[in-house]
C-alpha cells in the first residue's frame, strides 16, 4: 500500500510540475529611456514560459520586436508572444522567427510580455527590444499661443463685413 501511495504522489507531482519552466524578469523603464533589451537562453531541450514585467513611469508609446535565429543545433521555437494579453504580429517563421509589436499607446504602470515556446535539442536563445517614447504633452506656452490664435481668428471674423454668396 505504501508503494502505491508513493507512486501516486510522485505521479501527481510530475503532472502538476509540468514540462515547461517559467521565469519572470522585471524591468524598470525610467522617464526618457529609449529602449530595453531582453531575452533568455538555455542549453537544453525544454518548453518555457517567460514573463517580462515592465514598470513604466510615464504614459507613452511602445513598439518593438522579439525574435530568434536558428543554427544547425541551436533553435528556439516561439509559440506565442503576448503584450498585455494581446498577441504580437508574427512576421516570419523558419530559421529567422520574428514577432513585431506595432506602436501602441500605454499608460504609466505595469505591463507584461509573455513569451512561450520551446528550446531545440541543444538549447538556443531568443531576444527582443522594446522602444519607449513619451506621449506628446503640449507646454503651457503652446497652449497660450493656440488660445491667442483662436482669439485672433475670432476677432478677424467679427470685424469682417457681411459676405454674400451667389450661385450660378
Amino acid at each position: 500500500m505504501r508503494k502505491l501511495v508513493s507512486a501516486l504522489a510522485i505521479a501527481a507531482a510530475t503532472i502538476v510540475a509540468g514540462p515547461a519552466s517559467a521565469t519572470t524578469f522585471v524591468y524598470d523603464v525610467d522617464p526618457g529611456s529609449d529602449s530595453i533589451l531582453f531575452g533568455n537562453s538555455k542549453n537544453y531541450y525544454k518548453g518555457f514560459t517567460d514573463h517580462f514585467l515592465f514598470r513604466i513611469e510615464e504614459s507613452g508609446y511602445v513598439s518593438g520586436f522579439v525574435g530568434s535565429f536558428a543554427l544547425p543545433s541551436l533553435d528556439v521555437v516561439l509559440n506565442s508572444v503576448l503584450f498585455d494579453d494581446k498577441p504580437l504580429t508574427k512576421i516570419s517563421t523558419g530559421a529567422l522567427e520574428l514577432w513585431s509589436l506595432d506602436s501602441t499607446y500605454v499608460d504609466a504602470g505595469r505591463h507584461a510580455l509573455k513569451v512561450t515556446g520551446y528550446y531545440g535539442s541543444k538549447g538556443g536563445s531568443y531576444a527582443g527590444t522594446f522602444n519607449f517614447g513619451a506621449g506628446a504633452v503640449p507646454e503651457p506656452a503652446a497652449w497660450a499661443m493656440m488660445i491667442a490664435g483662436f482669439g485672433l481668428v475670432g476677432a478677424a471674423m467679427r470685424r469682417r463685413t457681411k459676405v454674400t454668396v451667389s450661385y450660378a
